[in-house]
């Protein structure tokens, strides 16, 4: 499947959308788990949801390795998507929100591409 996702047209569409809406809903179940607005202020998030993230990462660099590094970032970027979602508007701090969940997927990045590279050495 890894190689023929890369080879048609908007092949890489339906991963992206199913990478944010998986970003999206584990925002939103970390909001409800702890009861706060913005799971990331509570250990919910830093003991489940971002090391789910880093699996989702990691499963999507196995199931489509090239470019790797985009899975943790559309996956990051959905909980953005999530936490706007949930709030029901668009905060004046978007910006910086954006820069924080960008800044969160660099570790989901490298693994994503430490996983592809390992994925396609033992094709």
């Amino acid at each position: 499947m890894a190689t023929t996702a890369g080879s048609k047209p908007g092949a890489w569409v339906v991963p992206t959308v199913i990478a944010l809406a998986l970003g999206a809903a584990l925002w939103i179940l970390g909001g409800v788990a702890s009861g706060r607005k913005e799971p990331w202020d509570t250990g919910v998030y830093w003991s489940a949801i971002y090391p789910l993230s880093m699996l989702g990462s990691a499963a999507f660099a196995r199931w489509i390795p090239a470019h790797a590094w985009r899975w943790a970032l559309w996956i990051f970027l959905g909980q953005f998507v999530g936490a706007t979602l949930k709030a029901g508007e668009v905060s004046n701090l978007w910006p910086i929100a954006v820069v924080m969940f960008v800044a969160l997927s660099v570790p989901g990045m490298v693994l994503a591409v430490i996983v592809a590279r390992l994925s396609r050495n033992r094709r």
